[in-house]
Order: structure tokens, then C-alpha cells, then sequence
């Protein structure tokens, strides 16, 4: 169906971050180009978005990839060939919304698969870009205009969650600063009740029947709301946009008016939810084997990792000639379990404990092998398996905090995609870092070296930078998971 008008402002938003950063994007046609279903995310994966906007669309053309936008030119690089004519229906749903744009489809490889068959001549120059067109940045600057004084004020006289509506503050920012003025007005909203929030009892005068109805209402109806939005039931943005105007109605001390909107969506809401309730039961009947009940082979593999590790240093303490296989064949069996394999990385340690035990029983050879380069060696592997625990353990947090706070984000399948970048991500360190080791560089050099080169590459990693500033867990820190596991590596390699 036909996007309205909050809608229309919000995805326009969306579309002007592209202006500055490719994002991720899934299309769903419809059977009009009017009813198009468009999802972008900075993190998302477009899987992801894939299966939302099929979930909300009214077809199964579905494709997805990444965007950019450069002037007026919308330039979809595709993960799959897209269905035929994908451009020109693309361009009429662009235009039904108010924005005349040049759509051109690509490859992964940058190849032109489509476009929309129009010329750049023939466009309407006077009809409004992407750029031009947003009218939740105008929303946004006079909200932090606003907020401003109440905020630093809070700040400033001791605030009872301070460190929380600093980081809150900081990610709204940062988020308008992007252009995603809709992601940054959603922050604004929740910090504007933390500032009402000051720990009093609240005034006679506020406290009214009207008022009592409406917290009676909302307590009733806000579970029903969240499983709605985190299930992403198709009409998820024309609720989101009436409790939203609900919420805003009794923040302005209308409850009387907040109470008829809830009431006008109460029926929709409570068939959405329990939908959502009905999807999500039947979700954890089929992953409650894996959260309620330890993975045995995960449990088999974390006691056989154990078991061998003081056989692998022994054997690496010999120096023996097949060290670097050795070697190789450990580091595929941890990266195995990390991938959630454990039976292959289990397969692997147990055709190692027979070279592992013939090393550690050989006469050691030291003669091509400087003193200490064994314990730095054994240092650095130990040290290593630790970061994707560590690294899960923050996302985790991250998660659960989000489930908390904004559960229609999908925060499940959020962080699963952070967690995958930031497996190969490290993975690449890694690689980088065993290559320069196989050298037989006894300084490791050239190992510092990446070490350094690693250490700016995190600092600058946009996604670890969207961890570290986030405004629902500042202990999510993925940075300092990583940059402390470095300097470790580092500064026993040069010692």
C-alpha cells in the first residue's frame, strides 16, 4: 500500500544518508510501483532487510545490496540479478514520494545490469531532491534547539542517570550528523522523559483521572506494542506513527486525546500482538534447544581445547619441523568453534593429538630457534582465542539492553550482523598477522608493525565506533575488547 506521509518523511531522511555513506537496502516491488516496499540500514545486513521487506510487501520480488547516492543518480549495486524492469519501477515508486532520481542497477562487480532508460536531460529539474526534500532535519534542529538548555542543565546539576543521557545525547548527535535525522529525533524522544524524570512525586495537580487512564492503558498495551514492532507486523508504521503521536499527546498533558488515539488502535494492536506473540513462541520452541540447552558439542569442544592446550605448548616448546602445520591446524580448529562449528573443530584437534603428542615426546630443537620466541609464540595464541568471547560478551549486552529499550529495531538479528562483521573483521587481523609471523622474522617487526596498522584500523572502524558511542549499554565496548587484546600482543612481541 501507498506510503503516508511520516512514512514518505522518514524514508526521504534515510535516502539523504546515502548522500554520505553507502547503506545497506532491500527493495520488495508491488504490484503497483506505488506500493514498493524500501528498507535501508547503516548496520543491517541486507538479508536482513530482505526478509522485512518481503515480510511487508505484497510480492516475492525481492531484491537487495547496497546503495549510494551521488547528485541525482540512485546507484543500486545488487547481490543477485534483480527481476526485470526492477530500475523504471524503482523510479516511479522514487516519484509517487516526491523525489526524481536516475536509477541505475549494478552488479557486485560494478557491471550495468539496468537502468531506468531515461536520460538526465529529459528529468524535472525543479522537482525536489533527496537533499532538498526533508523536512525531519528542520524537525530535529528546532527538537535540539529545544533540549539543549534541559539537557545540559541536567548535566550539570547531577542528573540521576547522567552517564546514560550523555551517551544518549552524544548518539543523537552523531546520528544527525550522518543525516539520519529520523534515528536522531527517535533518541531525542526517549531522553525527553528521563529530563521529566527528577526522582519527585509528582504535583496534585498532576496526578488527574485522565492521567490514571492513560498509565493504566499504556501499561496494558505497551508488551502488545513492542512484540507488534519487533515482529515487524505489516502495519508496524502506521501504529508506530499512532502511539507515537499518543505518546506525544500525553507528554503535552492531553490525555484525554492520548486515550481516544489508543483507542482507535487498540483493536489493530491487539491483533498485531498477538500475531507477534503467536510468531515469537513458535521462534523459541525452535531456538529453545539452543538457548535453554548448551550446544553438547560446544561443550565437548570447550573441554578438548582445554585438555590440549598444555599438550600444544609442549609440542610447540620442542620446535618441531611440522611447527607451522601445527600451528595452522589449531588456529582453523579455533576459528571453526568461533563459526559456530564445533564438530569440525573437534574433527580437527583429534587428528592433531597424535602429531601433538609426537612432538611433545621428540628431542627439542633449539638450534634455529632464538630464546623466548616459543613464549611469545604460545602468548600470542592464547591471547588471540580470548577476543571473540570477549567480543560476544559486548554484543550480547548490547542486545539485551536493546530488546529492552527499542525491541521493534529487531535487536536479535542486529546483532548477530555486528557479531558476523566483527568476526571477519578480526579474522583479517588475524590472517594479516600469522602471514607476517610465517616469515621467521625472529624481531616480529613486521608483526608490530600490522599490530600498529591494526590498532588504527579499529579506532576508524565505523561499526565499532556505533558500539562504543550506543546510548543503551556504554559497557558494550568492543573497542577497548580489541585494543587492549593488541596492545598485549604487542608489547610482549617486543619485549
Amino acid at each position: 500500500m501507498p506510503l503516508d506521509q511520516d512514512a514518505i518523511d522518514a524514508l526521504k531522511s534515510e535516502l539523504n544518508v546515502a548522500r554520505k555513506r553507502d547503506l545497506n537496502f532491500a527493495i520488495c516491488l508491488g504490484k503497483k510501483p506505488e506500493a514498493t516496499v524500501l528498507k535501508t540500514h547503516k548496520v543491517k545486513g541486507p538479508e536482513i532487510l530482505q526478509r522485512q521487506a518481503k515480510k511487508e510487501g505484497e510480492t516475492t520480488k525481492v531484491f537487495s545490496g547496497l546503495m549510494k547516492i551521488k547528485s541525482k543518480d540512485m546507484l543500486l549495486t545488487c547481490e543477485d540479478p534483480p527481476p526485470g524492469g526492477s530500475a523504471k519501477k524503482v523510479k516511479v515508486f522514487l516519484k509517487s514520494i516526491g523525489l526524481s532520481m536516475k536509477v541505475k542497477l549494478l552488479s557486485a562487480d560494478g557491471e550495468l545490469l539496468e537502468d531506468d532508460g531515461q536520460d538526465e536531460d529529459s528529468e524535472d529539474i525543479a522537482t525536489a531532491s533527496v537533499e532538498e526534500s526533508d523536512p525531519n532535519q528542520a524537525r530535529w534542529e528546532a527538537a535540539s534547539k529545544k533540549l539543549t538548555p534541559e539537557i545540559l542543565a541536567a548535566l550539570r546539576d547531577g542528573h540521576n542517570d547522567a552517564s546514560k543521557l550523555r551517551a544518549m545525547w552524544g548518539y543523537a548527535q552523531e546520528t544527525a550528523g550522518d543525516g539520519d535525522y529520523v534515528g536522531a529525533l527517535k533518541v531525542l524522544a526517549r531522553i525527553a522523559p528521563m529530563l521529566k524524570d527528577t526522582g519527585e512525586a509528582p504535583a496534585p495537580d498532576e496526578v488527574n483521572p485522565n492521567r490514571a487512564r492513560w498509565l493504566e492503558a499504556v501499561g496494558k498495551l505497551e508488551p502488545v506494542y513492542n512484540a507488534a514492532m519487533a515482529a515487524g507486523v505489516p502495519e508496524a508504521d502506521k501504529l508506530r506513527a499512532a502511539w507515537a503521536l499518543a505518546q506525544k499527546t500525553a507528554d503535552a498533558g492531553k490525555h484525554a486525546d492520548a486515550l481516544k488515539i489508543l483507542t482507535k488502535i487498540a483493536p489493530s494492536l491487539k491483533g498485531a500482538g498477538a500475531q507477534a506473540t503467536q510468531d515469537q513462541a513458535a521462534e523459541k520452541d525452535v531456538t529453545s534447544n539452543t538457548t535453554d540447552n548448551p550446544d553438547p558439542l560446544l561443550a565437548k569442544w570447550q573441554t578438548i581445547e582445554r585438555a590440549t592446550a598444555d599438550l600444544l605448548q609442549q609440542a610447540l616448546g620442542n620446535n618441531p619441523p611440522n611447527r607451522s602445520k601445527i600451528e595452522a591446524a589449531w588456529a582453523m580448529a579455533v576459528e571453526a568453534a568461533g563459526a559456530g562449528d564445533p564438530a569440525k573443530a573437534i574433527k580437527i584437534v583429534e587428528q592433531l593429538v597424535p602429531v601433538l603428542k609426537n612432538a611433545a615426546n621428540a628431542q627439542p630443537d633449539t638450534s634455529a630457534i632464538p630464546e623466548g620466541i616459543v613464549k611469545k609464540r604460545r602468548f600470542m595464541i592464547t591471547r588471540w582465542q580470548k577476543i571473540p568471547g570477549e567480543i560476544k560478551t559486548s554484543i550480547d549486552r548490547l542486545r539485551n539492553a536493546m530488546i529492552a529499550e527499542v525491541p521493534e529495531e529487531d535487536p536479535k538479528a542486529l546483532a548477530d550482523q555486528m557479531q558476523a562483521n566483527l568476526d571477519s573483521f578480526v579474522a583479517a587481523i588475524q590472517d594479516k598477522m600469522d602471514d607476517a609471523i610465517n616469515t621467521g622474522d625472529p624481531t616480529y617487526k613486521s608483526t608490530i608493525k600490522l599490530i600498529d596498522d591494526a590498532v588504527k584500523g579499529v579506532s576508524s572502524y565505523d561499526l565499532i565506533q556505533h558500539i562504543k558511542n550506543n546510548p543503551f549499554d556504554s559497557s558494550a565496548d568492543v573497542e577497548t575488547v580489541l585494543l587492549d587484546a593488541l596492545k598485549e600482543i604487542r608489547t610482549e612481541l617486543a619485549s
